[in-house]
C-alpha cells in the first residue's frame, strides 16, 4: 500500500546568522582543495543529474525554502555537523544601467548580495519535510519585509565543514508543459466518394505586397491576382493573416506606425470579402531577420556584431544607406495569407432536412451517404445552441455494419469534450464487442488508454503494449505509430521519475530521441518535447532538439524565444555571430518580451542576474531601459 507524505508549512521564528557563524566560513583554495572538497566535487560530477538543490520563494507567504530533489542523497550533501547552507539575497538595483561597471558585483566576503541566513545540518534535519515523490523541503524563514519580491533573487552557498564549496544561482526555464502529443482519434470516410464533395476541403492563398520607402499606400494592381481568386472561388474565407514589415533604418516609433498603417490599408482593400465569421490577425515588426540574412554576403556582414542602435546610426551615413538601399527596398512589405473553406452542395439545406436525409440513408443502408451527411450535420451544428437536440435525432442501430457511423459519433463527442475519457473508453469497448478486430476502434482505444494512464494511477501498460503490437501487425501509418509511441514513452518516463528510477527514465528519453530522428516533428511539438526534456533534467537534449529549427529565418516567435530561454544563460553563445543575429531577431519580433527575460524570476523573467554579463547589459540598457523607466 502506498503512503503519502504531505507538506506542512512551518511558521517558526528562525534566527538569522550571527557574525560568529559568518566568521567561521572559509573560501576554498582552488589550487590545493582539501580532500573532503575533492570528494564533494567528485560526487557533484557523478551524481544523477536529476539530483540537485534549488531555492524556492513562495510569492504569497514570502517563505524561503531549499529543495533537494531526492531524499536518498541527503547525507551526500550534509554528512558533517558543519555542513549547511548560506543564503545570499541579490537585489536588482545592483545591476542598474546607471552603474559604470559591467562586471558582476561581488563583495569581499564571497557573497554577491546580502547574507540572509546560515543554517547547519542539525537545524536542517529538525525542520525538513518530505513529500510523496521524494523531495525534501528545507525551510529557511520568511523574506524580510524590507525587500520587494519582484526586485530580489536568492542564491545560496553549500557549506562543507565550514568551507564555501558550491555557489548556486537559480534561473527560470519554462518546463511545465507535460501534455501528451495531440493525436486525433480516427474517423471513417465514405468508401465510394462518387457524387459526394468533402465538407472540410480547405486551401490557402498567399500574396506579398511591397511598399516604397516611407509610404503606406501601395499599387493596387499587385492585388489583382488575389482579387480574381477570391471572386471566382467556390470557397468561403475563414481567416486572413497579415504580417507587416518596415525596413530597419530610421526612427523605431515611425517604423512601428508604418507597419500598422500598411496592414490597415491591406485590410481595407480586402474588406469586401470579409464576413462576421472571418478571423483577422495582424503581426508587425521591423525586418531584422531579412536584413541580417541579406547582408551576409556583403561588405557589411560585420554589422551583426553591432547593436540595433549602432546599426541605425550606420544607416544614417549616406554612402552606406545608398549601398544597402536595394536590399532595404525588399524589406518594406506585407505578407498576406487567406484561408478558405469549401462551400458544400448542402449550403441551403436546413438542419432538420439533413437529419431526415440521414435517417433515410440509414433505412436504405446507404452507409457512405449517411457518413457524409453525419459529418455535414456535425459541422453545421457545432456552434449552435440546439446542437444536442439535433444530434440526438441521428439514431444509429448498434450493429456491426454501422460501426463506422457509431465510431464517428464517439469521436465527435470526444472532440467536443475531451474530459470524457472514461465514457469514451466505455463506448469504444462496447463497440469492440461488436467488431473485435476493427482497426479504427483499436487505434482510438490505444490513444484513449495512454491518456488514461497519464492522468490516473491505473496500470494500463500491458493493455497498451498489446494494442501497439496489434497496430504494428496491421499496418498502422508510421507517423501515427511514432506519435503513439512518443506518448507511451512520455507516460513511462513520468512514472519512472515518480519512482526515482533514473535508469529507466533515461532509457525512455533515449528511445524518445531515437524516435524523433525518424519523425518530421512540428514546431509546436518541438517546443513541447524540449520542455519535457527540461522537466526531466535533460537540458542539452532540449537545446540539441530545437537549435537548428530556431536559427531558421522562418522560426516562430515561440520557438525563437524558447531557444533563447534555454541558451542565454550561457555566455559561450555570445561569441557566435549567428547567436547575436537570433537575439536581434527576437528583439525585432517582440521587444517587450525580450526585455522581460531580465525581470526577476519572481516577476516572470529568466533572471536579472543575466545583466552581470557586459554584452547582455549593453543590449538591455539600450533596448529596455526606456521601457523600464
Amino acid at each position: 500500500m502506498k503512503t503519502k507524505t504531505l507538506y506542512f508549512l512551518l511558521f517558526i521564528c528562525l534566527p538569522l546568522y550571527t557574525f560568529a557563524q559568518k566568521d567561521k566560513l572559509k573560501a576554498v583554495n582552488e589550487e590545493k582543495p582539501k580532500k573532503f572538497v575533492q570528494q564533494y566535487n567528485e560526487f557533484d560530477k557523478t551524481k544523477p543529474r536529476e539530483v540537485r538543490l534549488s531555492i524556492h520563494l513562495d510569492l504569497i507567504t514570502r517563505e524561503i525554502s531549499v529543495l533537494l530533489t531526492d531524499y536518498r542523497y541527503f547525507d551526500e550533501y550534509f554528512s558533517n555537523k558543519n555542513d549547511g547552507l548560506a543564503i545570499d539575497i541579490i537585489n536588482k538595483n545592483q545591476f542598474s544601467c546607471s552603474r559604470l561597471n559591467n562586471a558582476y558585483p561581488i563583495n569581499d566576503d564571497n557573497f554577491y548580495g546580502e547574507i540572509h541566513k546560515i543554517i547547519y545540518k542539525e537545524e536542517i534535519q529538525n525542520t525538513y519535510t518530505r513529500n510523496n515523490i521524494g523531495y525534501l523541503k528545507i525551510p529557511i524563514g520568511r523574506l524580510p519585509r524590507k525587500y520587494t519580491i519582484d526586485d530580489v533573487e536568492i542564491n545560496f552557498w553549500l557549506i562543507k565543514k565550514n568551507y564555501l564549496v558550491d555557489y548556486h544561482t537559480t534561473y527560470h526555464i519554462d518546463q511545465n508543459y507535460l501534455s501528451l502529443f495531440k493525436i486525433p482519434l480516427k474517423v471513417d470516410h465514405p468508401k465510394n466518394k462518387k457524387g459526394y464533395t468533402s465538407a472540410t476541403l480547405s486551401k490557402n492563398l498567399k500574396k506579398t505586397v511591397y511598399f516604397k520607402k516611407g509610404d503606406v499606400l501601395f499599387n493596387k494592381d499587385e492585388l489583382d491576382s488575389l482579387h480574381n481568386a477570391l471572386q471566382l472561388t467556390n470557397h468561403n474565407i475563414t481567416n486572413i493573416h497579415i504580417k507587416a514589415y518596415s525596413s530597419v533604418e530610421g526612427n523605431q516609433e515611425k517604423n512601428t506606425s508604418l507597419q500598422y498603417l500598411r496592414a490597415e490599408n491591406i485590410i481595407t482593400e480586402l474588406a469586401p470579402y470579409m464576413s462576421k465569421n472571418v478571423t483577422v490577425s495582424i503581426e508587425q515588426e521591423e525586418n531584422w531577420s531579412d536584413f541580417f540574412e541579406d547582408i551576409k554576403e556583403t561588405k557589411y556582414s560585420d554589422f551583426v556584431n553591432l547593436s540595433r542602435g549602432e546599426i541605425r546610426d550606420k544607416l544614417k551615413e549616406k554612402n552606406i544607406l545608398e549601398n544597402l538601399s536595394p536590399i532595404l527596398d525588399k524589406h518594406r512589405k506585407v505578407d498576406i495569407s487567406v484561408s478558405l473553406k469549401l462551400i458544400t452542395e448542402f449550403k441551403n439545406t436546413s438542419s432538420s432536412q439533413l437529419v431526415e436525409m440521414f435517417g433515410q440513408s440509414i433505412q436504405h443502408n446507404d452507409l457512405d451517404r449517411a457518413l457524409f451527411l453525419q459529418s455535414i450535420i456535425q459541422e453545421r451544428v457545432k456552434y449552435t445552441s440546439n446542437k444536442d437536440d439535433i444530434l440526438e435525432k441521428l439514431i444509429v442501430p448498434k450493429k456491426p455494419e454501422y460501426i463506422s457511423i457509431l465510431n464517428n459519433q464517439i469521436v465527435y463527442d470526444f472532440d467536443e469534450n475531451d474530459n470524457q475519457l472514461f465514457s469514451v473508453r466505455s463506448s469504444i469497448d462496447e463497440m469492440l464487442t461488436l467488431l473485435p478486430n476493427n482497426f479504427t476502434l483499436k487505434f482510438n482505444q490505444t490513444v484513449i488508454l495512454i491518456k488514461l494512464w497519464f492522468y490516473t494511477e491505473e496500470d494500463l501498460e500491458s493493455e497498451i503494449i498489446t494494442n501497439l503490437n496489434y497496430l504494428k501487425k496491421n499496418g498502422v501509418n508510421k507517423v501515427d505509430l511514432d506519435k503513439i509511441q512518443f506518448n507511451y514513452l512520455i507516460v513511462k518516463t513520468i512514472k519512472a521519475q515518480k519512482e526515482l528510477n533514473y535508469i529507466e527514465k533515461n532509457d525512455c528519453i533515449k528511445k524518445i530521441t531515437r524516435l524523433f530522428k525518424s519523425y518530421n516533428i512540428t514546431e509546436d511539438e518541438l517546443i513541447r518535447l524540449s520542455k519535457f526534456y527540461i522537466n526531466y533534467s535533460n537540458k542539452q537534449y532540449a537545446i540539441d532538439l530545437i537549435s537548428s529549427a530556431a536559427v531558421n529565418n522562418s522560426a516562430s516567435e515561440e520557438l525563437l524565444f524558447y531557444y533563447l530561454n534555454l541558451t542565454i544563460i550561457n555566455p559561450d553563445y555570445f561569441k557566435k555571430d549567428s547567436y547575436k543575429e537570433i537575439i536581434y531577431k527576437a528583439i525585432s519580433k517582440n521587444r517587450l518580451r525580450f526585455c522581460g527575460f531580465f525581470n526577476s524570476m519572481n516577476d516572470g523573467g529568466i533572471t536579472f542576474q543575466l545583466l552581470g554579463h557586459p554584452y547582455l547589459k549593453k543590449i538591455y540598457c539600450e533596448e529596455c531601459n526606456q521601457i523600464e523607466n
